[in-house]
């Protein structure tokens, strides 16, 4: 816990030190995948991209909170995480908000569901404002791009996803084209159309995307697909935590056959916090 309090401090950190390079004009710190021609600027932090920094943020706080609940011996409710880990929610919050990422942005918000209450619903309101209040102040265009793509996501419409963030379209959409490929009626379904087949069925502007959530169901067949689920979920699922589940999903659709790393990340945290809770630790 002490451990990835301190990662999360760090990318706190390197993003301040990275704000301060771009309203100062000093060449950014640790720059990589940034943008900073539209308006506030997208940073990376300590990760490959924006969004990349943001899932991590989002899955290391929330292995924290359940080791947390596990030393304690209950479910701490969102009041209670917040006065006994200010600096780390302050850091963890600054980092999803000011790093500019819309993906960051709807992990936050699926996160956030986890606590959802009738105890807790106040302080979450209160939260929401400020944090309005501060991207409306700020000009921070995440806030604006994920309020169009929302609804844009749930017309399923590839053109209008894209149009309204490309970014968070190129982790989506390939799950969207793949979906509408895979069958089970052809003798391919079951044995695979061949290695990096999928990259031919997935079509996006400007990058060259695998299938997403459906990638080894194309190029393996839905045998291989269904046991690389079973392991991944048996790995990641925390008993009584259905958010342990979702970010699992949100991991894999967002593309970790690329971003293996990403992947890797995620089972050794969740393998992590297995370790440390079995009875044999």
């Amino acid at each position: 816990m002490k451990l990835i309090r301190w990662i999360i401090y760090a990318y706190a950190i390197v993003l301040i030190i990275q704000l301060g390079c771009f309203f100062t004009g000093l060449p950014i710190f640790n720059k990589i995948n940034i943008d900073i021609n539209h308006g506030f600027p997208r940073l990376n932090t300590l990760g490959a991209e924006p969004s990349w920094s943001a899932r991590m943020i989002v899955l290391m706080l929330y292995v924290h909170i359940c080791l947390s609940d596990y030393a304690k011996g209950y479910k701490q409710s969102l009041n209670e995480l917040y006065h006994e880990n200010k600096l780390l929610i302050f850091a963890f919050l600054f980092t999803l908000i000011m790093c500019g990422s819309t993906t960051g942005l709807f992990f936050g918000a699926i996160f956030l569901l986890r606590f959802i209450d009738l105890k807790s619903i106040f302080y979450i309101v209160v939260g929401l404002i400020l944090i309005t209040i501060v991207a409306e102040h700020f000009e921070l265009s995440s806030f604006t791009r994920i309020e169009k793509f929302v609804p844009a996501l749930l017309t399923l419409d590839e053109q209008a996803i894209i149009r309204t963030d490309g970014s968070g379209a190129s982790r989506i959409i390939p799950t969207i084209q793949a979906f509408k490929f895979i069958t089970l009626n052809q003798f391919e379904s079951w044995v695979g159309y061949g290695v990096d087949y999928d990259q031919s069925v997935v079509h996006f502007p400007g990058i060259k995307a695998n299938g997403g959530l459906f990638s080894l169901w194309i190029n393996h067949g839905v045998i291989v697909q269904l046991l690389y689920w079973y392991i991944i979920f048996s790995i990641c699922t925390i008993k009584k935590e259905w958010m342990s589940i979702a970010l699992a999903i949100m991991f894999i659709a967002g593309g970790v056959l690329i971003n293996v790393q990403m992947l890797w990340f995620l089972l050794i945290m969740f393998a992590t916090y297995k370790y440390i809770t079995s009875k044999e630790y």
